[in-house]
Parts: C-alpha cells; structure tokens; sequence
C-alpha cells in the first residue's frame, strides 16, 4: 500500500485526524452522518461532526475532497458558541515530520506527503510524541507522534469559519 493511500484510508475511517475543543475529546456516544456525497472526477463526502462535540460548538461539519490522484482536502466549517475556546485539529502519524516554511512533509517508506494549512497558512503546527503513550492504559506504538494546529476561537470572526488542510503526495 503507498504511503498516501495509507493516509486516506486513516482519513475514511476519521481515527487519525480530529478537531478537538477545549482540549475535551469528542463524545463517543455522538453519531457522525454522512450529509452528502458526490461521486466523479472529484469525489467528495460531507459528514455532520456536531453530534461528537458535546455542545462546545453550534455546528461542525467535515468535507473530503479527492483534489486529484494523489491530493485530499479536508475541510472543517465550524459554528462556534460561548462554550468555545480553543479549536485543535490533529493528525496521528509513524512518518519523520519536517517541518517548512510553507507547511509540513511526512517521510515514510521513501515516499512523502506534504501537508498544507490553506486556511491559516502562517500558523506553525506542533509535533507532540506520544511514545511513549501520555497515559499508562494507552498501547505503546513506537515512533507515534501527533501533529497539531491550535486555534483560538477569536479567529473565528461572526461565529463562524473553516479550517483547510491539504494532504499531497508525490
């Protein structure tokens, strides 16, 4: 399997890349729905994220895009409440992280997948290890770190906003 299609599939499943408010965890008895899909060159899936956030937000939903063969926009639109704080969206890799000026690249395998902060593109993101696991109930994997991009809920001007991340490989 080729290192961005490993991504992708991490990405369907939604495991390894979540939006995370207040440094609260999603509610695990929240429904996620599908509210739209479309099928052809550019396929693309809408999911309804509101039901896992516990009211710490009005509305959040997720979109997929597959831009091209090798390309992937996620894209979050949030409504916030007077119970938002702070926004974390995160991604959980094994890949090396460098991080550049214009983003970041992942190296796994000889292969690379290059992540982009359309939205907020100035910000820096932060690369956490979590080996070993921040709890003592958590399994050990080795060389698994986390990627995060924080954002204060007053970037989110009216209530609302979006945040655009682009996953590319080679």
């Amino acid at each position: 399997m080729y290192f961005c299609e490993e991504v992708h599939k991490q990405i369907i499943y939604a495991k390894d890349i979540d939006p995370y408010f207040n440094g609260e965890l999603h509610a695990v008895d929240g429904m996620v729905s599908l509210i739209d899909f479309q099928d052809g060159k550019q396929p693309e899936a809408s999911f309804n994220m509101t039901p896992t956030l516990a009211g710490l937000v009005t509305r959040a939903t997720r979109r997929f895009v597959r831009e091209g063969p090798s390309s992937l926009l996620i894209e979050d639109k949030l409504e916030i409440n007077e119970l938002t704080d702070m926004i974390t969206w995160q991604l959980m890799t094994l890949a090396e992280v460098e991080i550049t000026n214009s983003g970041i690249i992942l190296h796994q395998n000889g292969q690379q997948l290059r992540l982009e902060n359309l939205s907020h593109p100035d910000m820096r993101a932060s690369v956490i290890s979590l080996d070993p696991p921040p709890l003592e109930l958590d399994r050990r994997i080795e060389n698994l770190k986390r990627i995060e991009f924080r954002y204060p809920a007053y970037l989110f001007k009216d209530g609302s906003g979006e945040i655009r991340i682009r996953l590319s490989g080679d």
